[in-house]
């Protein structure tokens, strides 16, 4: 009997263990089957990136100024060893046994910049994040907008990377098996600038033989920018590849400071073009009468000290229209004492025109003007006067403006106190800008404004062309460490202002006799190139 149940005993266990293994299988391969087979394929599963392909940049006419092209990536414990790595470099590192073991090849998207210095610091460069940026959050391996355009809108023309995912065995080799459907990379999206590459290249022609300056052309109805130049620059791509760090340090040690913009970046005295400032406030307080003649001979009077005028023998009688167009300093210190430090500094608070544009670029630099406390804390409470304001109103003193302020402040006297705020993409919604003057004062600038290119003695007679009106202001900036500033800035055609131009050629003169001779070129570039818009 004992015998018996032993035996049955025996069976129960066998049928019960059994019976287990088989619903325990069942579990693994049908209840949990799934959940098993992905853990099981992450195991044996190397997940590689599919990188995504950077957004095109195209200028106004559509050419192609930015794009990707093809280039070989080395990583290192799956961080970047060394960037766009040459096809015959690859080779020489796959041959070699210990350095296959060591490096890994990827394919990769670079750009490619076929206009290489002409924009340089508008259209910007990418790079590999930095420490910090790696902190925040940003992927270690992805090359992103490092300056210019490319840093501002890099949002949108980066991209998202994919994946595959690979088989790999227990020794770690991979095999070109997928072993799930891949994620696919999303490239980033193209944009189209207002910048014309074209007058880019014959803005860089002639200024050839100059070392620095600037060139800012822009639409003031729209705030299209069309040009923004600087000059000395750079080629983009030499910061792209397997030297890149190598060139940047070059590049950051020159001594001309090629990465500066100096469109937006460039800090100038304007110079006698801020006569239009002293222009308006005067118009604006009364005290200037456009039929009053103020003798000028040369020099100007105020206490013990004497301020010269341009013009050693001086330029005789001068009413306002004669006074801007042969951009006489004498009549531009009466009224500047008539207008006074106080009354001076306070319109220059209301204007707004020394803040930042607002225009659509990383590292804008804003312009500078003194107050009384700036006054004080530099000169002591005595240290400083009413003379001070005589150098104001010819644009000298402690005043600065980039090109690109100057550039806004004249598209809004072109349009009789008001304009668009420059921007570089092409379809971009753009605020207004608008000077605290009376409309009418403001057309009474613009028609001595005319007299400057259009005159008989006007100072900016050089940028005239032929059937074109034109309404400008000569600058001749004093420079303390070399030979002075050269500028010009205008707005064409005078009866319908469609462009706005300013200029400023470092170290080369007088604004007259330099700049404006370059400005009329460049008009003259734009009237046969775009003579639907003109």
């Amino acid at each position: 009997m004992e015998k018996i149940l032993s035996k049955n005993f025996i069976k129960f266990i066998f049928y019960f263990l059994t019976f287990t293994f088989i619903l325990k299988i069942f579990e693994m391969q049908v209840l949990k089957g799934e959940f098993y087979e992905e853990k099981s394929i992450m195991i044996r599963t190397k997940k590689m990136r599919i990188p995504s392909k950077r957004g095109r940049i195209l200028d106004r006419k559509g050419k192609v100024v930015a794009f990707w092209r093809t280039g070989f990536r080395l990583l290192k414990n799956g961080k970047v060893y060394l960037e766009d790595v040459p096809f015959e470099n690859v080779v020489r590192f796959l041959e070699d046994p210990d350095s296959s073991k060591i490096f890994n090849v990827r394919v990769f998207p670079y750009r490619f910049y076929p206009y290489k210095h002409i924009y340089a610091q508008t259209i910007g460069f990418t790079g590999l994040p930095s420490k910090n940026e790696i902190e925040k959050g940003l992927d270690p391996l992805e090359r992103i907008g490092k300056s210019g355009i490319e840093k501002f809108y890099d949002n949108i023309l980066k991209g998202k990377d994919g994946y595959k995912f690979l088989l790999i065995d227990a020794k770690g080799k991979i095999y070109n098996k997928e072993t799930r459907p891949p994620i696919e990379p999303i490239d980033g999206k193209d944009i189209t600038l207002a910048l014309d590459f074209a007058l880019g290249l014959f803005i860089d022609s002639i200024f050839s033989p100059y070392q620095k300056g600037a060139c800012v052309v822009f639409k003031p109805k729209t705030g299209e920018v069309v040009a923004l130049y600087s000059k000395p620059s750079f080629d983009l791509n030499l910061l792209t590849g397997i030297r890149e760090k190598e060139e940047f340090n070059k590049i950051l040690k020159d001594t001309l400071n090629p990465l500066l913009n100096r469109a937006t970046q460039g800090l100038y005295p304007p110079g006698s073009i801020f006569k239009v400032i002293t222009a308006l406030i005067g118009l604006e307080l009364g005290v200037i009468d456009t039929n009053e003649f103020i003798s000028c001979q040369g020099e100007y009077k105020f206490g013990n000290r004497v301020f010269k005028d341009w013009k050693k023998e001086g330029h005789g009688r001068v009413n306002f229209f004669k006074a801007v167009e042969v951009s006489c300093d004498v009549y531009f210190y009466e009224i500047s004492k008539r207008i006074g430090l106080k009354r001076y500094l306070e319109f220059l608070k209301k204007l707004n025109i020394f803040d930042k544009t607002g225009i659509d670029l990383p590292g804008e630099k804003k312009g500078f003007y003194p107050t009384l406390e700036f006054y004080e804390k530099k000169y002591g409470k005595y240290g400083y006067g009413e003379g001070n304001v005589l150098n104001l109103g010819i644009g000298q003193g402690e005043i600065l403006m980039t090109p690109v302020e100057l550039a806004l402040l004249f598209g809004a006297i072109s349009l009789s106190g008001k304009c668009k705020i420059p921007h570089i993409l092409k379809e971009k919604e753009s605020g207004e800008f608008e000077l605290p003057f009376k409309k009418e004062n403001v057309e009474i600038l613009k028609k001595a404004l005319f007299r400057v290119v259009q005159g008989e003695k006007g100072t900016g007679r050089l940028a005239g062309v032929k059937n074109l009106s034109i309404g400008g202001k000569t600058g001749t900036a004093q420079n303390p460490k070399g030979e002075d500033h050269a500028l010009f800035a205008c707005f064409f055609p005078y009866e319908d202002p469609e462009y706005v131009l300013v200029l400023i050629v470092e170290n080369s003169g007088m604004g007259g006799e330099i700049a404006a001779p370059l400005a009329g070129k460049i008009i003259n570039w734009i009237i046969k190139n775009e003579k639907k818009e003109i």
